[in-house]
């Protein structure tokens, strides 16, 4: 009985084994192999490709200028820009608050103020310069509600300054429908 479970014993593993050239295993593992390398080898001739085959054009400063006019041209007309002049309006801005007695603060605190502003209007195309003429006078009282809502200390700054600008040409803008005015130039700023 002894030589009979060891002759059971030593043919259990030669039946466990898989057969030579037997296609018994998982594939799995082949084919995350064959996978990884796949992907290494795009990402190697991407890279390949990128840095060292595809030569991208130098930018230069007369080839810009070239592209730039060649755009130009291929406009339906001609262009001709130039400046809007608007007169000096005067507006009350807000008074800033006045600090609690005994505390110390600014001369300007809690008085009136006022701002005299005239300003020009660069117009990207002067042939539909018309367009602003017509709203000038709603331009003129946006502005001074534009103004009027003002605090003393932000029309002093650089900062206050260059967003008022950026809403001017919101307001022009909006109200000629089109985008017409590119810019603001201050020709009279005075904050007292």
């Amino acid at each position: 009985m002894a030589d009979e479970k060891k002759k059971d014993a030593a043919a259990a593993p030669e039946a466990a084994a898989p057969a030579p050239g037997g296609g018994g295993g998982s594939k799995l593992p082949m084919l995350l192999v064959l996978g990884n390398c796949l992907a290494a080898a795009a990402t190697l001739g991407a890279l390949v490709y990128t840095r060292i085959l595809y030569k991208r054009p130098a930018i230069t400063e007369s080839a810009e200028r070239q592209r730039l006019v060649k755009q130009g041209t291929q406009g339906a007309h001609e262009v001709h820009g130039g400046q809007i002049e608007f007169k000096a309006i005067t507006a009350n801005i807000m008074a800033m608050p006045e600090k609690p007695e005994g505390g110390e603060g600014s001369p300007a605190e809690g008085k009136a103020h006022y701002c005299t502003l005239a300003y020009s209007l660069e117009v990207r195309d002067m042939s539909q310069a018309d367009a602003i003429e017509r709203v000038r006078a709603q331009i003129n009282v946006r502005m001074l509600q534009l103004l009027g809502k003002k605090p003393f200390d932000e029309l002093n700054s650089v900062q206050g300054r260059y967003l008022l600008r950026s809403e001017i040409l919101e307001i022009v803008n909006e109200l000629t429908g089109k985008p017409l005015a590119t810019d603001v130039f201050f020709t009279q700023f005075i904050v007292q």
